[in-house]
């Protein structure tokens, strides 16, 4: 208030108003509001974002984050095109990240790691078209190595090296997932270190 008694409305006030009343103008009616940089896409009916950043031609594109409908983050990172492309990070409805790394067409491509629910590093490696492939390291769930080596299609495949409790127990040619033993040595427990 002023000494005459009336309001005084600052600049920041009229935006944060302004930008209340479009947020539930987007609500009602599931619409996006948008400027010069960003983007903001709400959940038909409901006061969740369910996109805010850049937009090209109706289509998610450059920097951006995705939500699940319950509000928790499920995506951020690059886009093209609608899809996640660049380097971006995947999470669960939950909100608990799964999977950071690159990305190509909307599927995990180049370098990348998939995570366990309690934060430890699930697989950490190369990735093709959504699928390990190339060189990777596998992990159990307490964090300890389970196997480092040579991945195709989302399975073990060519040279490799594979721990149980942390000892080494097979080393050599890994095909479709599966130990070729005339083609490596494998190690019995009690004696492998």
């Amino acid at each position: 208030m002023n000494e005459r008694g009336r309001a005084i409305v600052r600049p920041f006030a009229i935006r944060s108003i302004l930008a209340g009343l479009a947020i539930f103008a987007l609500s009602v009616f599931g619409q996006s509001c948008s400027d010069s940089r960003n983007t903001i896409i709400l959940f038909p009916g409901s006061l969740v974002i369910q996109f805010q950043g850049s937009i090209r031609d109706g289509r998610y594109h450059g920097k951006g984050r995705l939500y699940h409908p319950n509000g928790k983050i499920k995506y951020h990172g690059g886009f093209k095109e609608g899809l996640f492309h660049g380097k971006g990070m995947l999470y669960t409805d939950a909100g608990i990240l799964s999977y950071e790394g690159h990305f190509l067409n909307g599927k995990p491509d180049g370098h990348g790691r998939t995570v366990y629910g309690n934060g430890k590093t699930h697989y950490i490696g190369e990735w093709r078209e959504g699928a390990r492939d190339g060189d990777g390291r596998l992990f159990y769930e307490d964090g300890t190595l389970a196997y480092e080596g040579k991945f195709k299609n989302d399975q073990r495949h060519g040279y490799g090296r594979f721990y149980v409790y942390g000892r080494l127990v097979y080393e050599g040619r890994f095909e479709n997932g599966k130990m070729v033993e005339k083609e490596g040595h494998r190690r019995p427990l009690k004696e492998s270190k």
